[in-house]
């Protein structure tokens, strides 16, 4: 596995895998994109004075300070991605495992506040306003005109960043810091600019820590990911379109890490995980995971293989879960033409629930 750290891609194994003629046909996964950047964030706070970080604790974003993981394992995360579902917002491994995340869980890893006030999206004309005076307009004007030419694309990273470099703990500073901390971290679209529906939530400071900020950040992660999954493999031009994944999926891994521990037990109690999980950490808890793919009792029956390359080892695992995902397909055959009642058919949670969906 190579993984491309600067652009956030990941060229992985094979994830696919048939058998056509005696000879295994693997494809490779698709590049995996994310927008989430926890490295933008860490270096952004290691330059803060300690004004800006004090001006910082005051919107309820203090523990962001604490991110101590600079870089996105993305082969393991597009794993993570793939056995999240959407509707249940959990991590499902077939019959074994399910994992439901809640606000609670988030709370926990991220350090955000469960308020009971629900974040405000809506971007009206008074919102905008309120930006495009601290980002948009020159020096000695007040009209809105020629001078909303910046904001154009919106408040971009690079904007934020010289605001940032001044060192000043003023409102800007933090409406600047609480916008980059959601577009480029906790709630990332997959562009380099804030988001509009995120311009309400600095319009009144002093509202922004009552917020139920690990609620939204859920929510959206799962509202992205389900794009993701729709969006993920259309083919377009003759080409499988290569699709980027919004939203903070580096909170899957730390979540996890904390339900699923294998002895790796980081932090104490009431202190969030992100302060904790260094980078080295999570290379060491990743090396004891052999692959998330591999979690049900039932591949302890098949015999331990003899291959030794990566693609023909990953071709047989691919090979195993075909075998299961076939017998559930016969299993429920059988049941129907036997007349059993549906119900007492075997299933995964995400088969389960994707036929209520439907």
């Amino acid at each position: 596995m190579t993984i491309c750290r600067g652009s956030r891609r990941a060229y992985s194994r094979p994830e696919e895998g048939g058998l056509l003629g005696g000879f295994v046909v693997v494809a490779l996964r698709p590049v995996f994109r994310s927008r989430c950047s926890p490295l933008k964030l860490v270096k952004v706070n290691a330059a803060l004075t300690e004004d800006q970080q004090d001006a910082v604790k005051t919107t309820g974003f203090g523990s962001m300070l604490n991110l101590k993981c600079t870089m996105l394992n993305c082969d393991f995360i597009s794993r993570l991605v793939k056995h999240f579902n959407p509707d249940s917002k959990s991590l499902e491994f077939g019959r074994v495992r399910v994992y439901t995340i809640t606000a609670d869980d988030v709370r926990r890893a991220l350090g955000l506040s469960c308020g009971s006030i629900p974040v405000p999206t809506d971007c009206q004309d008074h919102h905008f306003k309120h930006i495009w005076k601290m980002f948009g307009k020159e020096e000695g004007t007040e009209e809105v005109g020629k001078e909303e030419e910046p904001l154009k694309r919106g408040v971009t990273f690079s904007m934020m960043q010289q605001v940032f470099e001044e060192h000043k703990a003023d409102v800007k500073f933090k409406t600047s810091y609480v916008l980059f901390v959601l577009s480029c971290f906790l709630c990332p679209t997959t562009k380099d600019v804030a988001a509009k529906k995120f311009y309400p939530t600095v319009h009144d400071l002093v509202q922004t820590p009552t917020y139920a900020w690990a609620e939204f950040v859920l929510d959206w992660l799962a509202t992205e990911i389900a794009k993701y999954k729709k969006r993920s493999g259309k083919v377009v031009g003759g080409k499988k379109d290569v699709v980027g994944v919004a939203g903070c999926v580096l909170l899957l891994m730390l979540i996890y890490f904390d339900k699923h521990p294998m002895g790796m037990k980081v932090g104490s109690e009431g202190e969030p995980l992100i302060q904790s999980w260094t980078t080295k950490k999570i290379k060491e808890r990743i090396a004891k995971e052999e692959t998330l793919d591999l979690v049900d009792p039932i591949f302890e029956q098949f015999p331990a293989p003899s291959f030794r390359h990566p693609y023909t080892i990953a071709a047989f695992h691919d090979l195993k879960k075909n075998f299961v995902n076939q017998k559930q397909h016969l299993q429920l055959l059988d049941a129907a033409l036997m007349g059993d009642v549906p119900e007492t058919c075997t299933r995964d949670p995400s088969s389960a629930s994707a036929k209520r969906n439907n």
